[in-house]
């Protein structure tokens, strides 16, 4: 059985996003991803963080993902009491780094202008990254 080629589109090729079509009205979308690393040692300080940025992202139009929560890493120290003598007598010590991550998939030309505008506490590590 034969088949019929199908007929070729005359005129140029068309694309879904034309160059002279437009983008919804204020939403230039920027083909940039971001990613976002919030990192703390106090968990409600990190979800307060992560709020602001979570809203002023929605604030500038961007669709957004998370925050999402990283499992939690733990760090333990022990450390001798006594200085030469006692081998039982110690003190344990820990530290939980607790991480969020807020992924930005549309990014519009508003939204680095929020995430700079952001007055985030002490405490919280931020790092940002394209990809």
């Amino acid at each position: 059985m034969r088949f019929a080629k199908a007929a070729a589109p005359s005129g140029p090729a068309s694309s879904p996003r034309s160059s002279s079509e437009e983008p919804e009205e204020g939403r230039a979308v920027s083909s940039l991803r971001f990613r976002i690393r919030l990192k703390s040692f106090d968990h409600r300080l990190l979800d307060d963080a992560a709020r602001q940025v979570l809203e002023a992202i929605k604030r500038s139009g961007a669709i957004v993902h998370g925050p999402i929560p990283l499992p939690v890493r733990t760090e333990r120290f022990t450390i001798l009491v006594s200085p030469n003598a006692d081998k039982d007598a110690r003190d344990q010590y820990e530290i939980r780094t607790y991480k969020r991550i807020i992924d930005i998939v549309e990014a519009t030309d508003s939204t680095t202008d929020h995430l700079r505008d952001i007055k985030l506490p002490h405490g919280i590590q931020v790092a940002i990254e394209t990809y």
